[in-house]
């Protein structure tokens, strides 16, 4: 339970202060993940999702952290929260896949690579 606590610690995030510029902020948000992600109690998330595969107590415990971190991004870049997670899944997932799969460092023109896909599919 401990462990649990530690590594889904909402206070252990950077504090993120929207600035109303979309660019801006969806660029700010990549790069406080970014620094997250490279953090050394990072290294347990696959522990975590591992063990929420067969533990419904840590998968709810994932799965509001998930939620909440949602809300706060489609509130922010003016989507109906409902409908935000695939694009929260896009926005996100490629840093993830960057970190944990492909091994590469997320670097300042992937971040902008992103943000200008989303900004592109939201037809900005």
């Amino acid at each position: 339970e401990i462990v649990l606590e530690a590594i889904t610690d909402e206070g252990a995030r950077p504090p993120f202060e929207p600035t109303g510029d979309l660019r801006q902020d969806l660029a700010t948000y990549l790069g406080l993940l970014r620094t997250g992600l490279g953090m050394p109690h990072t290294k347990l998330l696959a522990t975590r999702i591992e063990w929420a595969e067969h533990d419904p107590e840590v998968a709810e415990t994932i799965r509001v952290s998930n939620t909440n971190r949602r809300e706060l991004m489609a509130n922010l870049f003016g989507h109906e929260p409902d409908r935000f997670a695939e694009a929260h899944s896009l926005i996100v997932g490629t840093l993830f896949f960057q970190r944990f799969l492909a091994r590469e460092p997320i670097t300042d023109e992937l971040i902008e690579y992103v943000v200008d896909a989303y900004l592109t599919m939201r037809g900005e």
